[in-house]
């Protein structure tokens, strides 16, 4: 699993497309920037159980 310290938000610069509002870019930039700290968070809470990608078997529900 990557470690969780290195999600970040990657910068975008979309204020100066023509014909979209500076207000319609930072909408999606604000659900974008929460995304990535909830990911965080997750891998957090992940890694405080002692999940690991290596006992994953591809599905989301274990039965151990």
């Amino acid at each position: 699993m990557k470690q969780a310290d290195t999600y970040t938000p990657k910068p975008f610069d979309l204020h100066r497309l023509n014909g979209i509002s500076d207000c319609t870019i930072d909408m999606p930039m604000k659900l974008y920037d929460g995304y990535v700290r909830e990911m965080k968070h997750f891998t957090h809470l992940l890694r405080d159980v002692g999940w690991s990608s290596q006992k994953w078997d591809g599905r989301f529900v274990s039965n151990d």
